[in-house]
């Protein structure tokens, strides 16, 4: 993530007790190593307004080298647990939640400096898919759409930081396409990168989740 730390992804399949019935579940942890002294960090330990029982404390979608921090995704204490963004020093693997979900948010994407720029959401009661933008101190929905399951979700965003960057099926089905969605308004263009009979295998993105290709 930076030229002299490396962040590693550590997966473990963990047992639990439900009643009278034993589930697994996977259990991942994120840690950063810096190159120079070898040290090893744990990412999010010792963080205050975490629910306690999640298996994903992984998810990083943004950095900010200048500050020694990266952002990750985490679901909250409060009831319903919500998914929330934690800044999360380099340094000390300490975290601090710096901007709240609602309900339904399933995912974002943030400014370099860590701003929000969009909020994704799914309502399962309504089976609505929409995306909201920041308007000052409240959030706009830009996009709404009514499916049972949602056609796309957010994968990144554009080089001019202005459409987000979604992967979804062409009108007739043959093949996939990049679209992009307008943080202004949220009009979806595309598709672009489309060769009929043939998918987008993944897209190619740096650590801001800027799309490169």
């Amino acid at each position: 993530i930076y030229e002299d730390h490396v962040l590693i992804i550590a997966t473990e399949e963990q047992a639990r007790m439900g009643g009278s019935r034993r589930f697994t579940f996977d259990e991942s942890r994120a840690f950063v190593i810096d190159l120079e002294d070898g040290e090893v960090e744990t990412l999010l330990h010792r963080t205050d307004n975490l629910y306690a029982r999640q298996g994903g404390l992984g998810r990083v979608i943004g950095s900010n080298p200048d500050e020694g921090v990266i952002y990750m995704l985490a679901y909250s204490d409060s009831w319903p647990p919500t998914q929330d963004v934690f800044e999360v020093s380099m340094n000390s693997g300490r975290g601090r939640r710096i901007h709240r979900g609602d309900d339904y948010t399933t995912g974002w994407l943030l400014l370099p400096n860590g701003e929000p720029l969009l909020r994704e959401n799914f309502n399962q009661e309504e089976d609505v898919y929409y995306l909201e933008v920041r308007d000052g101190r409240s959030w706009e929905v830009i996009y709404a759409r009514n499916e049972a399951i949602p056609s796309f979700t957010i994968q990144g965003l554009s080089e001019d930081l202005q459409s987000a960057v979604v992967v979804r099926d062409t009108e007739d089905g043959a093949s996939t396409g990049l679209y992009f969605v307008s943080l202004s308004d949220g009009e979806l263009s595309g598709p672009f990168l489309v060769e009929e009979g043939k998918e987008i295998e993944r897209i190619i993105m740096d650590g801001d989740r800027i799309i490169l290709g």
